[in-house]
């Protein structure tokens, strides 16, 4: 069925809770649903194990394992490269939505300070 994956919303909503409460061990283990959660809607069967900080992916009868402990990008384990590559990048996918842009950095000093290019930002916006 469309729409938003099983557990999804649950998982992104005690993600914000622990990210209004600052508890980082809460903000893993919501984490590790929500990659599950997604994980499951695009490989079908995805199971997360909070306690190791893994996701057990199976894909026809091979397994794939993600590493993930919030601090670094994750790891796959699977002794087939094609769907390790395949849960690699679905999980950076998740990642990378889930860890917000920086709005704190100075474009304006980059365009002028670093030589990238000649255009400022001020050109850029206008």
């Amino acid at each position: 069925a469309a729409g938003e994956p099983e557990a999804a919303s649950a998982a992104e909503d005690a993600r914000r809770a622990a990210l209004g409460k600052g508890d980082t061990e809460a903000l893993v283990a919501a984490e590790l649903q929500l990659i599950a959660a997604l994980m499951r809607s695009q490989f079908g069967s995805a199971v997360a194990n909070v306690e190791e900080g893994t996701v057990n992916v199976m894909v026809d009868n091979i397994a794939a394992t993600i590493s993930y402990s919030g601090v670094s990008d994750g790891k796959v384990d699977c002794g087939d490269e094609v769907l390790r590559a395949r849960v690699n990048k679905a999980l950076q996918r998740v990642i990378e939505a889930m860890r917000p842009c920086p709005t704190d950095y100075d474009f304006q000093h980059h365009y002028t300070n670093t030589g990238v290019g000649t255009t400022k930002l001020d050109d850029v916006v206008e």
